[in-house]
């Protein structure tokens, strides 16, 4: 079938898909849930990290494992990774599927498309000035989540508009974000952009940000649908 790199959001490790690699290995893809640098329990990161030490981090992953086509999968920040991995490649790019995912204009940084109130609260959760720590609350909902490095966030992301000349482009929109009405959603303004292309195939769902746990079932169909089109 096909080959799916997913990509996880801030703080987050491969595991964070767990609840649908079985389920889409079991419909015969071939799946790899990557971890980036700095955000594995078990493999302290060596000096500073950014935007460029996580898209190098998926480039390997398909060197590695001798990829010539895949499609790339991202939540939350790993969107700009995906995007970042899709303009370097060499590899044959057959789709990308944004999860609730930020997407860049060519230049942004995900520091530019998120709230004051979201940059503040990254920056008073960044301890030692390099990584911004999980909230103790969500700790308690995710103990496995890591201190994600801020350089990640601050550098722009320059890219070629090939990069969507996929012939697969989805986006999911999570309609609740993390369900304080007053939070506004940084991704609902991509979703619009993007449900006005007729290149894009989106989709508003009733779901919070964590939409991989909240629904797996519903985004195993989304995701084995995209791929077989």
């Amino acid at each position: 079938m096909a080959n799916l790199i997913l990509i996880p959001g801030s703080g987050h490790g491969g595991w964070w898909f767990d609840p649908i690699v079985g389920q889409l290995e079991a419909l015969g893809h071939r799946v790899i849930a990557v971890t980036l640098t700095g955000l594995d329990n078990e493999k302290v990161a060596q000096g500073a990290v950014n935007l460029d030490t996580h898209i190098q981090d998926v480039l390997e992953v398909i060197e590695q494992n001798e990829l010539e086509e895949f499609f790339l999968i991202a939540h939350s920040y790993g969107g700009i990774v995906s995007t970042g991995v899709a303009d370097k490649t060499k590899a044959n790019v057959q789709g990308l599927i944004y999860l609730d995912a930020i997407l860049p204009q060519s230049g942004e940084r995900l520091w530019d498309l998120i709230s004051v109130e979201m940059q503040n609260g990254f920056l008073a959760d960044a301890h030692d000035g390099l990584n911004s720590y999980p909230p103790a609350e969500y700790l308690a909902l995710q103990p496995r989540v890591m201190p994600h490095p801020l350089g990640t966030m601050l550098q722009p992301l320059h890219y070629s508009a090939t990069v969507f000349n996929a012939p697969v482009k989805v986006y999911v929109f999570a309609e609740k974000f993390f369900g304080i009405p007053e939070m506004l959603s940084p991704f609902k303004a991509i979703y619009d952009r993007l449900s006005e292309d007729p290149s894009w195939t989106t989709y508003s769902l009733p779901l919070g940000h964590d939409v991989v746990v909240e629904a797996p079932d519903r985004i195993v169909e989304l995701i084995n649908s995209a791929v077989k089109n």
